[in-house]
């Protein structure tokens, strides 16, 4: 109910993992009369997958992302310059995604909801809040392209390839 009054026209994509998907479709179920289950449920502009093949162009259509806070997701949205809700997870091993959300945050590109503070409730006003201030979001789009590294792998690659060939013709190299 409260994901249906984020704002008009707004649709709502949830990946919600393989594992979690039957148990989340059940629940689903029985909240959303009239729901549509062929291996995703959908009901009106909500839909909820378990997994998404392409995650670049869902991406690309993205206008707010709603994240666990691990770097791979943060890389993957600032590519595309995605405004993020970060929801760090908790038991993450040395508080890793809490760190990599304040990072984000504080250069304008998310906002941290802490996990013990997310509801249903909570995380629909943080969305809708976002999704109704339109210079806010496009602030937010800019600051997290600017974070992104589009070329980073082959950024890595070069530098590797770059050693490899500095240790060849260095003739202080032990063969």
């Amino acid at each position: 109910g409260e994901l249906a009054s984020l704002q008009p026209g707004a649709q709502v994509l949830v990946s919600t993992g393989t594992a979690q998907f039957q148990e989340v479709a059940d629940q689903l179920e029985g909240l959303w009369p009239g729901c549509r289950r062929d291996g995703a449920v959908r009901w009106g502009r909500l839909q909820v997958v378990p997994y998404l093949e392409d995650m670049a162009a869902a991406l690309a259509a993205c206008d707010l992302a709603v994240s666990r806070a691990g770097a791979i997701s943060i890389a993957e949205l600032t590519v595309q310059g995605v405004p993020m809700v970060l929801v760090p997870y908790p038991y993450a091993a040395e508080d890793h995604q809490r760190r990599n959300a304040e990072v984000a945050a504080a250069r304008g590109a998310a906002v941290v909801v802490p996990d013990e503070e997310l509801t249903g409730q909570r995380l629909v006003e943080v969305v809708r809040q976002l999704l109704q201030d339109e210079p806010r979001l496009r602030a937010m789009a800019l600051a997290s392209r600017s974070l992104g590294r589009p070329r980073a792998a082959r950024e890595l690659a070069e530098m590797v390839l770059a050693q490899a060939l500095a240790g060849r013709a260095s003739p202080a190299v032990a063969r």
